[in-house]
């Protein structure tokens, strides 16, 4: 259990660290493409190496847990990833509306859109304490960030 919130705790100090100037509210399309999506996806990929440590997926460690009575995921870890999730929802958003005006970007925000949604399931899985579907949901916002950026950068060149 002390592996798993010490593991969850440096993932999000780390995590939330890598966020640094992500306040500004006017965001160009070149910027959502250059920086903004590569840097969500470094934060998804430390996410799911925070969720999954040592590359040993964290549910045997949820059932270990579980049989003992004890949740798996902190109420405090749980604070930290609902926060972090709603952090990055606002993010997305933002990325969506500074799309919104652009020719040709439908699709990549189509592509935002799926983020946001599995984030909001991200959020729920953590407020929960699924480890399990927090690390499918974040494999999701992998995919479509994905998209989002190979479209986006492919409309930008």
């Amino acid at each position: 259990m002390t592996r798993i919130r010490v593991a969850h705790a440096w993932g999000l100090v780390l995590v939330t660290a890598g966020l640094t100037g992500f306040g500004s509210c006017s965001v160009s399309p070149q910027e959502i493409c250059e920086s903004r999506l590569p840097d969500l996806e470094a934060q998804l990929t430390l996410a799911r190496a925070t969720i999954i440590p040592d590359g040993a997926p964290v549910a045997g460690a949820d059932r270990r847990v579980a049989s003992e009575g004890v949740s798996a995921l902190l109420e405090e870890d749980r604070v930290r990833w609902t926060d972090w999730a709603e952090d990055r929802l606002k993010e997305t958003q933002q990325y969506i509306d500074a799309l919104e005006g652009e020719s040709g970007m439908a699709v990549v925000r189509d592509n935002l859109h799926e983020v946001a949604n599995h984030l909001v399931s991200f959020h729920a899985y953590a407020a929960a304490g699924n480890f399990k579907r927090m690390d499918g949901s974040l494999q999701a916002i992998q995919n479509y960030e994905k998209k989002a950026r190979d479209l986006a950068c492919q409309k930008r060149n």
